[in-house]
């Protein structure tokens, strides 16, 4: 507020009830002071700022503009006039205002902190770097610019400098539980698992009785097989669900947390948790530029334009899964655009993704609101979302309804929870008729299996020995190459016994962290079994190399709740027996569904006791085995439905459906 030294007391008694917080007394008290002297620049200033505070953006913008009509020379005019632009979406007047309180007053670090969010929001990560740079040149304890520039440099991959910039504003106010948040993805991202769980850990602490705390941590314990909390964690984080907790104070858990936990959670549980997590989304978005879009008037195109929207284009399993798709589209019936959220790894499977498309356009820096805007802009008829509730989300997108028709598509084995999709592609065996409750989207069953198949994968023609895998050569190979965080305690015990029960067998895993291995070795041990029993697969450079090493595993053996989801299909494709147990839930039921469509339902079990007993039968029976491998050689075929042509005209004609039939209802 602004307060010269030789006012009238009218002004002094109204800053003074501003300070005090009487809000509605205080702007009383200004207007009478306006309306005595129209030409009290301070007290519009001061009025704007308590209609700020009132969330009347329109009415303080009014305010301050008649401040700096007056007198153009106070910088907390020009700074707080930006922030209620801001507020109004006024992105580009905003950023004018605060450039104006710049000039006026170089060092006043607000207007320069603001400008910088702003150019985050318009995707000029570089420029706002600078500017928070320049606030903490200023006021090197300015928690929220050290803050912002972790995550804006989290944004450009600059995880290390992010990390240090995180621990910075960790020193500057270290009850901040979102900070820990941010610091642990960006240690993820760097392969800093240890670190990630320690900063979920102190996160949790100051806040133990949160389920998005618990949550976190949770995942954060899962990603290194620590195993140590995982019942009372799993207990709380679902208690906090049901109880429904206050969603309007953000303390909701990651839905694919959620449903990714080592506990079973039920089809309703899951819904609840994505439709709370929805709605906030949802109230973001409405709170955003939004109201201020342009809606373009949608024109008539020759073809189809369909646009996919994912962070997942990199080496990733749905890049994997959806490449060959992309590459066979119908170029005469469709135009086909997708929208990048992730990095650019520089992989062959970016490159084969960005080869295979008509439009590739990059949107990782750009803010969500401006993205709706390049979608619409763009006129997409459908949009396909490829990553649901997972990692660097692109649902808030969504939310802005860029499209007229949007998807729900593999990247997410659940339901967003609201409006944000109006459809979920699926087939019967994932998603029942009888689930349908428990989806915001209208279910479409794609003919037999939902799990898309890239049948020109590429496997390595020299196959690495089982000695350079660090394989016996005489050992029956047991295999659970399940994401480290898809391991569960329970599972695990069931595949300790098989080792103890069969003592020329061995389980193969991945290697993926080295406290990972450490932790699945003491847990083996625990169940007594012998660390030598668990051979731990190095990370190879080239996936055509993973995909040959695999040929020498017997029996694969599914996670639970949490299915293999492509490396089942690779597995298969492969001509491997995976055994899988199905539960109620979509993520529970996708490796099913493609035993299912390569018509081999004896691999697929309902309990824990029918997988163990499957499976020990196996290894005793290597006749009955032998038999499942060649019946699966034969059915192998049976997945060129699911890739290729087939699954491209397949879902093309539901995509035509689906157009046609919201073009017929606004008719």
């Amino acid at each position: 507020m602004s307060k010269l030294p030789n006012e009238f007391s009218a002004f002094e008694r109204a800053v003074a009830i501003h300070s005090a917080g009487r809000l509605h007394e205080a702007i009383v008290a200004y207007r009478d002071i306006i309306a005595s002297n129209p030409r009290h620049a301070e007290a519009y200033c001061n009025l704007g700022v308590a209609l700020l505070e009132l969330e009347k953006y329109f009415e303080a913008s009014q305010a301050l503009e008649s401040s700096i009509a007056i007198r153009s020379d106070i910088a907390a005019a020009h700074n707080n006039l930006g922030n209620a632009y801001t507020k109004l979406g006024r992105y580009n007047d905003a950023a004018q205002a605060y450039q104006r309180a710049v000039a006026i007053d170089s060092g006043y670090p607000e207007p320069i902190y603001n400008l910088a969010n702003i150019l985050v929001e318009n995707g000029q990560l570089d420029v706002a770097i600078q500017c928070y740079q320049q606030v903490l040149a200023i006021q090197p304890d300015h928690f929220e610019a050290t803050h912002n520039l972790g995550g804006t440099l989290r944004k450009l991959n600059q995880f290390d400098m992010a990390i240090d910039a995180f621990r910075r504003a960790i020193t500057i106010r270290p009850d901040f539980v979102p900070t820990y948040f941010s610091l642990a993805e960006a240690l993820r991202s760097t392969g800093e698992f240890d670190g990630a769980q320690q900063a979920c850990q102190r996160a949790f602490d100051l806040s133990p009785n949160s389920g998005l705390t618990a949550g976190s941590l949770l995942h954060a314990m899962q990603m290194t097989a620590d195993w140590s909390q995982w019942t009372e964690l799993s207990h709380q984080i679902i208690l906090s669900v049901e109880q429904d907790e206050n969603d309007e104070g953000g303390e909701l858990v990651d839905p694919f947390i959620f449903l990714s936990m080592p506990v079973v959670t039920t089809a309703a549980q899951q819904f609840q948790c994505a439709q709370r997590y929805a709605r906030k989304i949802q109230r973001s978005a409405a709170s955003s530029s939004d109201r201020n879009r342009v809606r373009i008037r949608r024109n008539a195109h020759p073809r189809l334009r369909i646009g996919y929207l994912s962070g997942d284009f990199r080496e990733h399993a749905v890049a994997h899964a959806i490449v060959e798709l992309f590459e066979i589209h119908d170029r005469q019936a469709f135009e086909v655009f997708a929208y990048s959220f992730g990095p650019d790894d520089q992989s062959l499977i970016r490159k084969r993704i960005v080869n295979a498309l008509e439009h590739f356009i990059e949107v990782r820096k750009d803010s969500h609101a401006t993205v709706a805007q390049r979608i619409e802009e763009d006129e997409i008829d459908l949009l396909v979302d490829l990553q649901g509730h997972t990692g660097e989300t692109c649902s808030a997108v969504l939310a802005h309804r860029p499209a007229p028709i949007q998807v729900n598509f593999l990247g997410f084995p659940g339901t967003f929870g609201a409006e944000l999709a109006d459809y979920i592609l699926v087939d019967e065996f994932v998603v029942p008729k009888n689930q349908k409750v428990f989806f915001s989207e209208q279910i479409v069953h794609l003919p037999g299996c939902f799990m898309v198949n890239d049948s020109r994968r590429s496997i390595s023609e020299i196959v690495p020995t089982r000695k350079e895998c660090g394989l016996p050569e005489d050992a029956f190979v047991f295999c659970g190459f399940g994401s480290t965080f898809k391991l569960t305690p329970e599972v695990f015990s069931v595949w300790m016994r098989l080792l103890r029960t069969n003592p020329e067998s061995v389980l193969w895993l991945l290697d993926s962290h080295p406290t990972a291995t450490a932790n699945l070795i003491r847990e083996a041990k625990d169940r007594g079994v012998s660390s030598d029993r668990l051979i731990f697969a190095k990370k190879v450079a080239r996936r055509e190399t993973h995909l040959a090493r695999q040929q020498h595993a017997d029996l694969f053996l599914d996670t639970f709740p949490y299915n293999l989801h492509s490396t089942a299909g690779d597995v298969i494709w492969l001509g491997i027996p995976l055994i899988t147990l199905v539960g109620e839930t979509f993520a529970s039921r996708v490796a099913g569904s493609i035993l299912n469509a390569v018509e081999m339902p004896e691999l697929i079990t309902k309990s824990l006791e029918e997988y163990e007993e499957l499976a020990g039968a196996l290894v005793r029976d290597r006749k009955q085995l032998l038999q499942l491998k060649q019946k699966l050689a034969g059915k192998k075929h049976l997945l060129d439905r699911y890739s290729g042509q087939p699954f491209a005209r397949n879902i093309e004609k539901v995509f035509r459906t689906l157009v046609e039939s919201r073009r017929d209802s606004i008719r």
